[in-house]
């Protein structure tokens, strides 16, 4: 993305860390591509992930926006459906290189502290498909979990500074923006009874 190149940083460090994680975790990580059960349509998004999105989306192929804009259109038609990201493609994501970072989490172990936690006692979350080997949990060691509390405090004074800094509107940092939104917004082109 050439929008704001410390999110692009964040970016890079999280795939690296993914790899790492990869490599360490192979045994225990069985989802993969096509594996789009975490890929849901509610999705909000900060400005800095809104503006990624809107770039990489504007870059898709024709057809394949037509393809994600008409799925947009159903979730919005309908918010109590159950259906998946309006970006997924044959269950693959059609923006992966530009994915929220959220998204570039599913899957691995994270930890995070509970509100109402003891300060120093976290919880550990992980996708149901992983870990199924009895006792490959207990034996995780804390370096093999992704700190996802340190990740979105990194995300966020990210996104304060590009609100700051780019959109000269600080207050816009804690603004969230729906990805169905965000796709309908981007691709819907007002016609004007033309047909090209």
């Amino acid at each position: 993305m050439s929008i704001f190149p410390p999110y692009t940083a964040l970016q890079t460090a999280v795939q690296n860390l993914s790899k790492t994680l990869d490599q360490r975790l192979e045994a225990h990580l069985l989802c993969q591509a096509g594996c789009s059960g975490c890929c849901q349509q509610h999705l909000t998004l900060n400005p800095i992930e809104t503006a990624a999105i809107t770039e990489a989306i504007a870059a898709l192929p024709l057809a394949q926006q037509q393809h994600v804009l008409a799925q947009a259109q159903a979730a919005d038609a309908d918010p109590n459906s159950h259906q998946g990201c309006p970006l997924l493609d044959a269950d693959q994501c059609s923006i992966y290189d530009a994915r929220p970072i959220i998204c570039r989490t599913h899957g691995y172990p994270i930890v995070f502290q509970e509100e109402d936690a003891p300060e120093g006692e976290v919880s550990l979350d992980v996708c149901p498909l992983n870990f199924q080997t009895p006792g490959a949990l207990e034996a995780l060691a804390i370096e093999d979990t992704l700190d996802i509390d340190r990740l979105n405090l990194r995300l966020a004074a990210i996104n304060f500074v590009y609100c700051r800094d780019t959109l000269a509107d600080e207050t816009l940092a804690s603004q969230r923006y729906s990805l169905i939104e965000t796709v309908i917004h981007t691709l819907a082109r007002p016609t004007d009874g033309k047909t090209d």
